[in-house]
């Protein structure tokens, strides 16, 4: 895989300024993602819906894992066209991509239909009048490489008029146009103005953008939008820069840009903030180097530095890659002027620059290490912390069962006492009742002894009854045979009177 590599973040590159660019949670359509190091991030660190379109299978395969969807293809197979058919994006990007294709004014006009209104285009592209390419011709060479400007795989040569020229033919608007430079001496191309006769030399070497090494764009559907040049005519490389924003990214709307010379090692100026700004970027330099930042309100209040990737120590900065950024807060009443002002104390290479760099680097590793400690230390601290409340928990779940037991065994205690006064009301009852009963007993057994009473009465009389009952019979007897006498008698005496 030819272009795997990981992401600068030390120096400022396409790929840094195509992430500045892009804001948090965009849908984004990346051509050329290669293995997936921009898409990864995008993905990662800034929550973006990432779809691909990559020739390499083998790379590809290592960036579907962050993406929504992939086309594995030639661009201008545009089978990608098929796959995101009604589909529109915030972002596309072309990272140096365009210079591989045929004809990339037919991608890029085919494209259109697939980006937002409001939309943007993320181009780089190398330059090819780079002065490095020019000494290069004129040495009677024009030697292609792996990689670079004369990369073996260019199929097409960009340079910063054609390029405008182009977008704007196939209606575009261009919103930003920005660039990375390159030291001859540094470059790939292993030569230096010195070798050319001094008059040809530094004839080149005063050529605008002339070490311009890539071209960076922003394309926009609207063709009447303003454009923001940002690119260098004349440099040594020394610029100051400051972007704000509002929380998500750097608006490239919203930065200034200031050449530095470096004649009397200072730097001073008063830049106007947006009002909705939040925090304040500044880049005191494009190289290594070591300063002294002051900046001010309006007010005259000193701003402390909230973030930086270098190494401070008060408000002396050391930074040893060529992308120095220290980031402030502003505050609500700082708004609108800030005055800033910069020492160079050391710039680039010098020994005492590398020196002074290896000495915060060791200090700050000594800071690293006892940081780390303390945060092991305060780790360890909210283990035991921890521990201490998981075990105060336990207590207080011990505590809350022995009160529900001690609840439950209250509630069996009122329930005993409540039985034992029913027990004891129904022996009161029964008490009662056998009281009752006693009593209807007595009645009872007074009332036998009445009944035996008049029993006996009653039998007293009867045997009375009896006694008279035999003198009436004996009477009844006497009387009938003393009846039937003078019935006798009369009947006899009737008897007598009929005879007469």
């Amino acid at each position: 895989m030819k272009y795997e590599t990981e992401i600068d973040f030390n120096s400022r590159n396409t790929v840094t300024i195509f992430i500045d660019l892009i804001k948090n949670n965009s849908k984004v359509l990346e051509f050329g993602a290669a293995s997936g190091r921009l898409t990864k991030y995008l993905k990662e660190e800034k929550a973006c819906k990432v779809s691909i379109v990559e020739i390499d299978e083998e790379a590809a395969k290592i960036a579907v894992p962050y993406t929504e969807s992939h086309v594995i293809g030639d661009i201008m197979d545009y089978g990608w066209m098929d796959e995101f058919a009604g589909q529109q994006f915030d972002y596309i990007l072309f990272a140096d991509v365009l210079e591989h294709l045929l004809k990339p004014e037919e991608v890029l006009a085919k494209v259109k239909k697939f980006l937002k209104e409001d939309g943007k285009i993320l181009i780089s592209l190398p330059n090819i009048a780079y002065n490095g390419v020019l000494l290069s011709l004129y040495e009677n060479n024009f030697a292609y490489s792996e990689v670079g400007i004369l990369d073996n795989t260019h199929l097409r040569f960009w340079a910063l008029d054609e390029a405008e020229r182009i977008f704007r033919g196939l209606g575009y608007g261009i919103e930003l146009i920005d660039a990375t430079y390159n030291p001859l001496s540094v470059s790939e191309f292993g030569t230096v103005y010195e070798s050319l006769p001094s008059v040809v030399g530094n004839h080149i070497k005063s050529r605008v953008y002339g070490e311009l090494y890539q071209m960076v764009f922003v394309l926009s559907k609207r063709k009447d939008v303003k454009t923001i040049d940002r690119t260098l005519k004349h440099t040594d490389y020394l610029f100051v820069q400051c972007f704000w924003g509002a929380g998500e990214g750097w608006d490239i709307c919203k930065n200034i840009k200031y050449p530095v010379t470096l004649n009397n090692y200072q730097f001073c100026e008063e830049i106007a903030v947006s009002k909705d700004a939040k925090l304040f970027r500044l880049d005191p330099l494009n190289v290594p180097c070591v300063v002294r930042v002051k900046v001010t309100d309006q007010t005259g209040k000193e701003l402390s530095a909230a973030n930086t990737n270098g190494n401070q120590v008060e408000n002396v900065f050391c930074f040893d890659h060529g992308d120095p950024q220290i980031i402030y807060q502003v505050e609500p009443e700082s708004k609108n002027i800030l005055k800033i002002e910069i020492e160079y104390m050391m710039y680039n290479n010098d020994t005492i620059y590398k020196w002074i760099c290896d000495s915060l680097k060791k200090r700050n590793s000594i800071i690293e290490q006892k940081e780390n400690y303390i945060v092991e230390q305060r780790e360890a601290l909210e283990e035991c912390g921890n521990q201490i409340k998981r075990m105060k928990e336990m207590v207080e779940q011990k505590e809350n069962y022995i009160n529900e037991q001690r609840g439950l065994l209250e509630q069996r205690d009122n329930e005993i006492r409540e039985i034992g006064g029913i027990v004891e009301q129904k022996e009161n009852y029964i008490n009662e009742q056998r009281d009752i009963l006693l009593q209807k007993e007595n009645c009872i057994n007074e009332q036998r002894d009445v009944l035996l009473q008049k029993e006996n009465c009653i039998n007293e009389q009867t045997g009375i009854l009896l006694q008279k009952e035999k003198k009436l019979k004996r009477m009844e007897q006497f009387l009938e045979k003393k009846g039937m006498r003078y019935l006798y008698k009369i009947l006899m005496g009737r008897y007598e009177e009929e005879e007469s």
